[in-house]
């Protein structure tokens, strides 16, 4: 790996370091990367393919994990379910056999007579006193038993809830990890090698024009709307295909930040709602995602259709949670317009 240039070809400045293998002019703000061979590039696949298996081994690791615990809660919850009912056969029981007691004391004291069943009458209604407060602490103590197995059983779903939540979170952000496009990535060290003229898009008749281009950059922007409505995707809150709405070229009004001019997709994603009452309810919510650094390579085509989260906006609904917005004016006021250092120019895609 080498530095294409330490001095500016443009005014001979300072480069320095800005982040990563991207180097800058300190007079005149040109941007440098860095160079990689074929033996580069093949060590950065590698290194890319030993992060995609750690990963999955953390994945797969991570639900082994959950599994065990989740087998080890529910065998908990079965013994206790267990327990309570063999201590409600033994209150049953214990029911039944004071019935017959007090059946038998009332049998005697009216037989007995009332002279010579006095001391006798006492001594049973004793006997009867003191199992019905053994009986009552007995319940108590079931009572109490009953209480702590349900809190329990409720720590024991709060946490399968944490870690059903933590898998999803990480499969969702390997997905988007696995599925990067490694195109762009290629197509823009052929540009830094050539070392060629460039600039960043500021025409949308130029963009549209790219045809290849534009149909590889809707699928990039599809892509990321997907991963956003599937993620927290449930049992009562399913969505069907995003449907596309509308584009944006936002061109950054100061030359120096040229590299920020970004394409916006916005699409319309349709949910419905299954309440608890067996009836539904359709609705749509509205997402976008954005191309950043889109340039013009040697005057002639587009480089750079890597898609990425744009509004990362989330909203409550039904006690459940999505991305985006419910209301498209309010999207494009609060993610698109609000953005005063860009000049902003709305377009079509070409179906």
């Amino acid at each position: 790996m080498k530095l294409r240039s330490l001095r500016c070809p443009n005014c001979n400045g300072n480069v320095r370091q800005a982040n990563g293998n991207r180097y800058v002019c300190e007079s005149c703000g040109t941007s440098f990367m860095m160079d990689y061979d074929k033996d580069d590039v093949a060590y950065q696949k590698a290194k890319a393919e030993a992060e995609r298996e750690k990963a999955r081994a953390d994945m797969m690791r991570a639900r082994a994990e959950f599994t065990k615990d989740f087998q080890k809660e529910f065998n908990y919850v079965t013994t206790s379910q267990r327990k309570i009912s063999t201590a409600s056969a033994k209150v049953m029981a214990l029911v039944i056999v004071m019935a017959i007691a007090i059946i038998a004391i009332t049998f005697s004291i009216v037989f007995a007579g009332f002279g010579s069943s006095v001391s006798r009458r006492t001594q049973r209604q004793q006997e009867y006193e003191k199992a019905r407060a053994e009986q009552q602490s007995r319940a108590k103590e079931l009572e109490e038993d009953i209480a702590a197995i349900k809190e329990r059983q409720q720590e024991a779903a709060e946490k399968i809830s944490e870690a059903r939540e933590s898998i999803e979170q990480s499969v969702h952000s390997s997905d988007l990890t696995w599925n990067y496009d490694a195109q762009s990535t290629s197509e823009w060290d052929k540009y830094v090698a050539q070392e060629s003229r460039n600039d960043y898009l500021d025409d949308v008749d130029f963009l549209l024009e790219q045809e290849e281009y534009c149909e590889e950059a809707q699928e990039n922007l599809l892509r990321v709307i997907k991963y956003n409505t599937d993620y927290y995707l449930n049992e009562s809150l399913t969505a069907g295909e995003p449907v596309y709405v509308t584009s944006y070229l936002l061109v950054a009004k100061d030359s120096s930040r040229r590299t920020q001019n970004m394409i916006v997709g916005i699409y319309k994603v349709p949910y419905v709602w299954k309440k608890d009452d067996g009836t539904t309810e359709k609705f749509n919510a509205y997402d976008a995602a954005y191309i950043n650094n889109v340039l013009v390579w040697n005057n002639e085509r587009l480089l750079g259709t890597y898609a990425d989260q744009f509004t990362l906006h989330k909203t409550d609904f039904a006690g459940d949670k999505i991305f985006g917005y419910l209301d498209l004016d309010e999207l494009i006021e609060k993610e698109v317009t609000k953005r005063e250092n860009y000049n902003i120019t709305e377009f079509s895609f070409k179906k």
